[in-house]
């Protein structure tokens, strides 16, 4: 018997994927273009650097996005 594959996501896809995109979430955070891609290829980690957990827990309070600071950090389901 096959178990099911987890479909957990780590922390910076789970999070381009509940602001739309990689693409669209740079932009919201008035960045670089590639910053989101960067975490996305570099591991999944999101830095901390500038508060970026506290500036992504703000946006998605403020765009009504379902966001906890427990998935900016350990990732989750979509």
């Amino acid at each position: 018997m096959q178990g099911k594959k987890s479909s957990k996501l780590k922390p910076a896809q789970l999070v381009a994927e509940r602001f739309g995109s990689a693409a669209n979430l740079s932009k919201l955070l008035e960045s670089h273009p590639s910053r989101v891609s960067v975490w996305i290829c570099r591991g999944g980690t999101i830095p901390n650097q500038d508060g970026m957990h506290e500036r992504l827990l703000e946006l998605a309070k403020e765009k009504k996005v379902r966001l906890t600071a427990d998935e900016i950090i350990f990732g989750g389901n979509p």
